[in-house]
């Protein structure tokens, strides 16, 4: 079942748009999918939730709901599950959690919003903010984010055969060919990378099917004496707009989020996962096997 799934996890979302049943439907369905817990009120929601933005504040408003519930202190709640949404549901990831907002409720548990209440400095006793002024604490964790998905690949040096380096051929965003390889680097193929289903599928599951594919083609490759292969530009430019189109047909664009590099001063932004679920990039890894993988140069060994 995982396969067929937009995430490769057993969770389908309903193969109807959230304003086609009524309200009481909808909270029938909410509540239903809500008391599943985990990915459930993600990805078994109405499939219009990442597309509509009346349909996404629908879904937010009761997830909203549910989290204030939990929450004692109305500061607390105006900050954790604010009524006015901070962006859209889902364009971030949400917490997919058990009890983590009723720590909230602890007397030794506070939360700062630093959007309202900055961080002026790090003192030798703890943090001065612009509100609350110092601060003190035991011990200081620094968990600001981290350069995901290109951002391990960027830090390896990576060199063609022509001098080429990585980091200077995605300097100004990046192109790959179906989220696997890329042109000017014969050979190289990577997994659960960039313009892959990667952050927004299981990993296991993603992992699998791209290794099935590779395992497939270098079969083929042997069969066929090919020793070099390489993903040519026009294939890698059309699966770079595919990659963009898909991203910009959702709310996806409109959160400030590590799924698009925001997180990184300087980083292009630029949508670093496939989002078209998991059967649609499996039908086109079918399609291009089906093909003799053409959208790749290949080279025999004894040319």
């Amino acid at each position: 079942m995982s396969r067929e799934t937009f995430g490769g996890i057993p969770c389908k979302n309903r193969s109807k748009n959230t304003f086609e049943d009524s309200e009481d439907e909808r909270e029938s369905l909410y509540e239903e999918i809500w008391a599943k817990g985990g990915f459930s009120f993600f990805l078994e929601n109405y499939q219009d939730v990442l597309m509509d933005e009346q349909a996404n504040l629908s879904a937010y408003t009761f997830w909203a709901k549910k989290v204030r519930n939990r929450i004692i202190d109305e500061r607390k709640k105006n900050i954790l599950a604010p009524l006015d949404p901070p962006h859209p549901f889902g364009a971030k990831r949400p917490s997919l959690e058990q009890s983590y907002y009723e720590t909230f409720n602890l007397e030794s548990v506070d939360i700062i919003d630093i959007n309202q209440s900055p961080i002026i400095q790090i003192t030798a006793t703890g943090i001065e903010t612009r509100r609350e002024g110092i601060v003190e604490f035991d011990v200081v964790i620094f968990a600001t984010g981290f350069d995901s998905i290109t951002g391990s690949f960027l830090k390896i040096d990576i060199e063609n055969g022509k001098g080429q380096k990585l980091q200077n051929e995605w300097e100004n965003g990046i192109a790959t060919n179906l989220g696997m390889s890329l042109p000017a680097f014969p050979n190289l193929f990577y997994m659960y990378g960039p313009q892959a289903p990667t952050a927004f599928s299981n990993g296991p599951s993603c992992i699998e099917i791209q290794g099935e594919w590779l395992t497939r083609m270098f079969v083929y490759l042997r069969a066929e004496d090919i020793t070099r292969i390489e993903a040519k530009e026009e294939a890698a430019k059309d699966w770079t707009r595919k990659v963009k189109d898909v991203w910009n047909m959702t709310l996806l664009p409109k959160a400030k989020s590590w799924y698009q590099g925001c997180n990184i001063p300087g980083k292009v932004v630029e949508p670093l996962n496939f989002v078209g679920g998991l059967p649609v990039y499996i039908n086109d890894l079918e399609i291009c096997e089906r093909n003799d993988y053409k959208g790749f140069i290949v080279q025999k060994n004894n040319v």
